[in-house]
């Protein structure tokens, strides 16, 4: 009886000495990166386009003959959302071509769609380097392409982000 007298009464003692959790607590600040700054494309423009049509804080519009060359700077990270912004398909629709230049990815497409004017085609760059979706998009009517071929593809080449 004194064995289990004296069991109970150092279990009594020794309950209330369990160990305090330890919390430790972090007081620094997240502070928020400052977003990188948007860099400068190259491009080579028709002469007869020099002049911009209308610009926004996004974009810039020239228009060459009944052409319409559009350059826009928008939020990388969503291609999907960029391509459906541009063309107004989703890329599952599109065939997006991807290349790998040495200081961007670019990604190349064109499509096709109807409007008030007839049936327009569009062709599309965009240089993506992790902060910024850089676009290049021309829309012409469906029977002068061919014709501008030539000039497409100067302009298309010459697309790209400034050293």
């Amino acid at each position: 009886m004194k064995k289990v007298l004296l069991t109970m009464v150092m279990c009594a003692a020794l309950a209330g000495c369990a160990k305090a959790p330890v919390m430790e607590t972090i007081a620094d600040e997240l502070v928020p990166a400052e977003p990188a700054a948007a860099r400068q494309v190259t491009l080579e423009l028709p002469p007869e386009a020099a002049s911009p049509v209308w610009e926004t804080e996004e974009g810039i519009c020239y228009r060459w003959e009944d052409c319409d060359i559009l350059l826009q700077t928008l939020p990388a990270g969503n291609l999907d959302a960029t391509v459906r912004q541009i063309s107004g398909y989703s890329p599952e629709q599109l065939t997006v071509v991807k290349s790998a230049p040495s200081d961007a990815r670019r990604y190349d497409l064109v499509w096709s769609s109807m409007g008030q004017e007839g049936e327009m085609v569009g062709r599309a760059a965009v240089l993506d380097d992790g902060n910024y979706h850089y676009v290049l998009t021309v829309l012409s009517p469906a029977e002068s392409v061919q014709n501008r071929e030539e000039i497409w593809e100067t302009l298309f080449q010459s697309f790209a982000l400034a050293p």
